[in-house]
């Protein structure tokens, strides 16, 4: 049998952490698979080092000041929320997928988020999915506009920077490239497109004027015979970054830093704010991801966060890193179950990378 991960792994732990990626990556397919991943950490022998080991201890301390504000439940809910990704990490850690593995893991959710846009578009209501949230009408397309998939991350604009990640992670190169880049531009998300941006402006730049005379033929053609389509799109993008709704959210984020300063004791701003209605958090999240870490972390909590951070990074995954990061800035990418998994395996990697990864020639 061929084996997919660093050093010599046993079929258990191959099929182990495989296992854990599908269990969390159809999450919102399923509504349930991803919290059996969580499972998995039982089943493998922990592998930390010392800092690993300090980050877990002042993690272990900022549970136990929850539990004097907080409900039990209110302290599993907010642990599970923000800081679902430590599971994976540990689970990851040590045992590394190889380049083939992690691309036929991209490419598998490419197809999945085109078939999606694709059935969302004919025959199929997006709210008859298992993926689509409840409650979020507004956000169903009118008749003979684009619908926009809710993809493997119940959300696009959640979904789109993960594969973004991953593409970076990835490397990716050839029809895995275009395939990856419809798959991102089919969700039509603004913060998807901005990751998709910069990814292609630092690693591929060889790669878009090479492809830039029959790539401009593939536009005109898509354009003369989805033209509706393509306008609406465009125009979402339009909506999402005039200067108008970037007032808009900058206003908002105002209003939300000066709400969560107001209702704040000192004491909150170093472990994180009780919840006043005693539900702690549902999972599902909000605007503005950090702002909301804080406000159930505290100073401590963020310190915790970097410092783990600052410890894994490294060549191989800084930028995919950088990517997942940037994203949970407005929505809290890396809190969404697929996003706790991608950001777990992210930090698990090494600075020598996928194994089995050809080299490509640094684009200028």
């Amino acid at each position: 049998m061929t084996r997919d991960f660093v050093g010599s792994l046993s079929t258990r732990k191959v099929f182990l952490i495989r296992t854990v990626i599908w269990l969390s990556l159809f999450h919102y397919y399923t509504t349930f698979s991803g919290f059996l991943a969580y499972c998995f950490i039982a089943l493998k022998k922990l592998k930390i080092s010392s800092v690993d080991f300090l980050f877990l201890l002042g993690l272990a301390l900022l549970m136990v000041f929850h539990l004097a504000i907080k409900t039990p439940s209110d302290v599993v809910l907010d642990f599970r929320y923000y800081w679902g990704w430590v599971f994976f990490y540990i689970i990851f850690k040590g045992n590394i997928l190889n380049h083939k593995v992690s691309t036929s893991v991209l490419v598998l959710l490419c197809v999945l988020t085109l078939v999606e846009a694709l059935l969302v578009n004919t025959v199929t209501n997006v709210q008859m999915l298992p993926n689509f949230p409840g409650g979020l009408n507004s956000n169903i397309a009118s008749p003979g506009e684009y619908q926009r998939p809710y993809s493997f991350a119940g959300m696009p604009q959640v979904g789109a920077p993960l594969l973004v990640s991953l593409m970076a992670l990835c490397n990716v190169r050839g029809w895995r490239l275009w395939l990856s880049i419809l798959a991102v531009l089919s969700l039509a998300s603004g913060t998807g497109v901005l990751a998709l941006t910069v990814l292609l402006l630092v690693r591929y730049r060889a790669e878009i004027r090479k492809a830039a005379l029959p790539f401009s033929l593939f536009l005109l053609l898509t354009t003369l015979f989805f033209y509706k389509e393509i306008l609406f799109v465009f125009d979402m993008f339009a909506d999402k970054t005039n200067p108008g709704y970037l007032i808009y959210l900058t206003d908002l984020l105002w209003s939300n830093i000066v709400d969560v300063y107001e209702k704040a004791e000192m004491s909150a701003f170093f472990i994180g704010f009780s919840s006043e209605d005693g539900t702690g958090v549902s999972g599902h999240g909000g605007d503005w991801g950090y702002l909301s870490f804080f406000e159930h972390n505290g100073i401590l909590g963020i310190l915790l966060f970097l410092s783990l951070i600052g410890s894994r990074v490294n060549r191989a995954n800084g930028l995919p890193l950088f990517i997942v990061l940037s994203a949970s800035i407005h929505y809290a990418t890396m809190s969404f179950l697929p996003g706790q998994m991608i950001l777990g395996w992210l930090l698990s990697i090494n600075k020598g990378g996928l194994p089995g990864e050809p080299k490509h020639t640094t684009t200028a």
